[in-house]
């Protein structure tokens, strides 16, 4: 009876949880849609996604070959649903934001079983920027995002699980697979999942894995108990990949280009044909380590709009990108230094992200790539803010950098949420650096005549 009754308890708790983390992704979802409908007309990269998605509705002729459908057929649900204008374009973008930060929220409770953490984190991913900002575009980057947290949640649940982990595992791979069938950017994470699997079980096993037999099918040992790794397999690496094909199902339909069921697999070397050609040179391009010192953003918007000049950039709020950075160290050090293992997961995830654009770059990037990295550098923050001084009821610091945080995302508020500008000249107000500014000029010479 006392068993059931702290399971019961367990369970309540969980409940509770989730019930506050889903209800802060609900309130969000609401912020991002505030103004969402302005611009009316299609900005930056919609003019490519939005397109895509309205030949998805009419099963035409596929367009942008070099991702794969999953979100285009989620912009072209919102068409089908709100209709072919602003909101059908953007409102899945809010709700999946709104999606994005509950899954974020559970991925760090069940990592840190801190709901004080879980506070600091939702409030700086919104007082962020990115996650704000692509919240409210019709691109694809925040369908994988949302796919990402959900999975990464439901895979350090199932480490936590005491039973049927199996199931928590399956959800992570399949939300994992779903992810990468939005946009390949995520793909890294699924990868490392499985062996981060790997290395665990083999670990946990010692002399025991050098039997290949005891490897693959032992189900006693960490990380997850009940599960071989050979089923672990199945799920982190078999699930996910049936998923993410079967989400190319619809392009067997199209009236033109159509790609028949039985050329998916061969298909992928043509979106990695794609992904790998040329691409002309743009005045918005940057590097990945600019993306890390929040060097150089990207104008979405700044342009003549329902009577006012509007501009949204994509730039990250740099109280929280430039303290982000030591706290990745730091939470490593702690990590390392109390044996508290979890305190490093963000630094690995963040060097996770970024590891691809190092080893394998592509010719031409551009900030919003920086987007699944942000995460985990603001996790970071919120552990090593919560770590260092809150523990220890040192409230001065975190309290500054939290309140300058949510100030500076005020201040940009109006160029985050496309409102009404003074006149072309207007961005001066925000401009701290010089690249910040060259790239600003750069959006005003393209758009307005002196």
């Amino acid at each position: 009876m006392a068993e059931q009754m702290r399971r019961w308890s367990e369970w309540a708790d969980r409940l509770s949880v989730q019930s506050w983390a889903a209800l802060a992704g609900a309130l969000a979802t609401c912020f991002f849609l505030i103004n969402i409908q302005h611009p009316s007309a299609m900005f930056f990269d919609e003019i490519y996604y939005v397109p895509a998605a309205r030949h998805f509705i009419e099963f035409s002729v596929p367009l942008n070959d070099e991702h794969p459908p999953l979100a285009k057929c989620i912009i072209a649900l919102g068409i089908t649903i709100f209709g072919d204008n602003h909101w059908g374009w953007r409102d899945f973008s809010a709700i999946f934001g709104g999606l994005a930060l509950f899954g974020a929220l559970m991925f760090v409770w069940e990592l840190y079983r801190s709901g004080r953490l879980m506070i600091l984190t939702g409030v700086l991913l919104i007082a962020g920027h990115l996650l704000f900002i692509q919240s409210r575009i019709a691109m694809l980057d925040i369908f994988m995002a949302a796919f990402l947290m959900l999975g990464l949640w439901q895979l350090v649940a199932a480490v936590r699980a005491q039973k049927d982990g199996w199931k928590r595992l399956a959800w992570a791979g399949a939300m994992l697979g779903l992810s990468v069938a939005c946009k390949w950017t995520s793909a890294p994470y699924l990868l490392v999942a499985g062996l981060s699997f790997f290395v665990w079980r083999a670990g946990a096993l010692g002399k025991r894995a050098w039997n290949p037999a005891t490897l693959l099918l032992d189900r006693a040992a960490a990380p997850v108990r009940g599960v071989s790794l050979l089923e672990a397999g199945l799920l982190l690496g078999l699930l996910p990949a049936m998923l993410y094909l079967a989400t190319f199902i619809p392009m067997a339909f199209f009236a033109e280009k159509a790609v028949p069921i039985q050329h998916l697999i061969v298909y992928q070397w043509e979106i990695a044909k794609h992904q790998a050609g040329y691409m002309a040179p743009h005045p918005y391009a940057s590097h990945w380590w600019q993306w890390i010192i929040d060097e150089r953003p990207i104008w979405y918007l700044y342009e003549q709009a329902e009577g006012a000049i509007r501009g949204v950039v994509l730039l990250g709020n740099p109280i929280i990108m430039w303290t982000g950075l030591p706290a990745l160290i730091l939470s490593v050090v702690l990590g390392v230094r109390t044996k508290k293992w979890a305190l490093t997961v963000p630094t690995a995830l963040w060097i996770t992200g970024m590891a691809m654009w190092v080893i394998v770059p592509k010719k031409v990037t551009f900030y919003h790539h920086y987007f699944l990295p942000s995460f985990f550098l603001i996790i970071a923050l919120a552990v090593t803010l919560e770590y260092l001084w809150l523990r220890d009821r040192k409230y001065l610091a975190p309290g500054l950098i939290m309140l300058a945080a949510v100030g500076v995302f005020i201040d940009f508020y109006p160029i985050l949420a496309a409102l009404p500008l003074e006149g072309p000249q207007a961005f001066n107000h925000w401009m701290w650096l010089d690249s910040w500014r060259e790239v600003a000029v750069c959006a005003t010479q393209n758009r307005f005549n002196p």
